[in-house]
């Protein structure tokens, strides 16, 4: 994860399940994309898993184009409002 800090800075506001799904996403993602275009997002293509699984979690967010989104990857604060 690019922004590990900022996510243990703020775990108390999260619980553990959470913290544990953000973790366990943001480890399929391309460590390659990420180096070449800074990409910190995950296609729902690559998660082998049934997004309602994680549809609740207040770390991630899914767009229309059906892209996950991490909340500190992409917000290096820890003041960082979600959607």
């Amino acid at each position: 994860m690019a922004h590990d800090d900022v996510l243990m800075f703020n775990r108390y506001k999260h619980t553990n399940t959470d913290i544990a799904q953000y973790a366990a996403l943001a480890s399929l993602r391309s460590l390659a994309d990420y180096y070449a275009f800074g990409t910190t997002t995950l296609d729902l293509f690559h998660v082998p898993i049934d997004k309602s699984l994680f549809i609740d979690n207040s770390l991630l967010h899914i767009d229309e184009n059906n892209v996950l989104h991490f909340l500190y990857e992409e917000a290096p604060t820890e003041k960082q409002k979600w959607h």
